[in-house]
């Protein structure tokens, strides 16, 4: 199994981003980016998510599990980008579509 830190590393060379890059983007210190880079220290989960969805690769890949590199899109994410209407409409599609899953045996 691969190591996060060869991982971020690749992730880092793939994007064209430097650590001070990552850091900027995602809020985190950047002695905490080279400490991860370097292996020191493995994120916890928030800075993990943040630094996945910044490199656009999944939080398993970073971690070193055999998945595929490429980040799946992220429901909320997508569903925060919608107009007010829009939201309203896939509310009201999504409630619908439950009340009939529970209808079923």
């Amino acid at each position: 199994m691969t190591s996060f830190s060869e991982r971020l590393r690749e992730a880092l060379k793939l994007r064209n981003y430097t650590q001070s890059d990552l850091a900027n983007a995602t809020g985190i210190g950047r002695n905490s980016i080279h400490d991860y880079v370097t292996a020191k220290y493995k994120p916890k989960q928030d800075n993990l998510y943040l630094i996945a969805r910044e490199l656009g690769v999944s939080e398993s890949w970073l971690m070193g599990l055999n998945v595929p590199r490429e980040r799946q899109a992220d429901i909320l994410e997508i569903f925060k980008q919608l107009t007010k209407e829009n939201q309203q409409a896939v509310f009201k599609y999504a409630s619908k579509k439950l009340k009939g899953q529970e209808k079923q045996p």
